[in-house]
């Protein structure tokens, strides 16, 4: 089950939960030595004529990388170190999705849901947020959480270069897909109003639903948003996602209530399919998401 911890206040600030390209490959011409002749050629014969052949350009460049079923570690500059999901072997490039979960969670089994939903179509960066408590303290380990949606928005951006810089070439940042549970929904649907650059489409589950303005909603289709989808697991949760879906739409985007009101607060069971299915209309019109 992957689920969201409550909220936390945290050093004067809550952490808010969700309830609450290859290089182009142009072609090479390469130049062919003449072969050297076993005999001395006579002044009648005429010299060995000079050839050039042509490499072929490569036709289907692939994500590099070895083969490996577990989720790959980055670096990233200021902040704790985020996962991948490298869809290794796709032609590239690939699109990008940002998952992002909720306070006191971690990357880990939300990044796996999300790969398991996209395959092999995108790399999924997964970025980790901050340690609820502090290292330092001894105590054990309580999780993860994104302080607001501006350090969020560092945090995004931050992982997006990273990530740009080790795939060169191999990743399509731009057009992006946002997704989030709880706490990552809320602080993702306050930054998407507020700096929407780069993404496209978000898939909001379990929080997000009850802070967009309609100028937020203007916002983000005026930086290039498109579509949005809200999943719910909670009654409470399902009736706000349709008020808010109304407003997105209202703002120029498109919107759609996925929701499992027997589900509760974890993104699980019923909720957890609604919304891999309803992935796919999130993405519909995407050329790089075909399947």
């Amino acid at each position: 089950m992957i689920a969201g911890a409550r909220g936390v206040f945290l050093g004067g600030a809550i952490a808010i939960g969700g309830a609450c390209a290859s290089p182009d490959a142009r072609p090479r011409i390469v130049a062919v030595a003449p072969a050297v002749a076993a005999t001395r050629a006579t002044a009648d014969a005429p010299a060995p004529a000079r050839t050039f052949a042509i490499d072929p350009p490569s036709a289907d460049p692939r994500v590099s990388g070895e083969p490996s079923d577990d989720l790959v570690p980055l670096d990233v500059e200021g902040h704790e170190s985020a996962l991948v999901a490298v869809p290794i072997g796709a032609p590239a490039p690939r699109p990008l999705v940002v998952a992002t979960h909720g306070a006191g969670g971690s990357p880990e089994a939300h990044c796996r849901y999300w790969r398991g939903v996209v395959g092999a179509r995108a790399f999924v960066v997964c970025p980790r947020g901050r340690p609820v408590v502090a290292r330092r303290s001894g105590l054990p380990d309580a999780g993860y959480y994104y302080p607001d949606h501006l350090a969020l928005g560092r945090e995004v951006a931050a992982c997006v270069r990273a990530a740009t810089g080790r795939w060169a070439g191999e990743i399509d940042a731009s057009a992006a897909v946002y997704v989030g549970f709880s706490q990552g929904a809320t602080m993702g649907a306050l930054l998407l109003g507020h700096d929407p650059a780069p993404f496209a489409r978000a898939a909001l589950v379990e929080g997000g639903f009850d802070v967009w303005s309609p100028a937020s909603a203007r916002a983000f289709h005026a930086g290039g948003g498109a579509r949005v989808l809200l999943g719910c697991g909670r009654p409470l949760c399902t009736e706000g996602a349709r008020t808010t879906a109304r407003r997105l739409e209202r703002g120029g985007l498109e919107a759609r209530v996925g929701h499992d009101d027997r589900s509760g607060h974890a993104l699980d069971g019923p909720l957890a399919s609604e919304v891999a299915r309803a992935f796919e209309w999130l993405v519909e019109g995407d050329a790089r998401f075909e399947r």
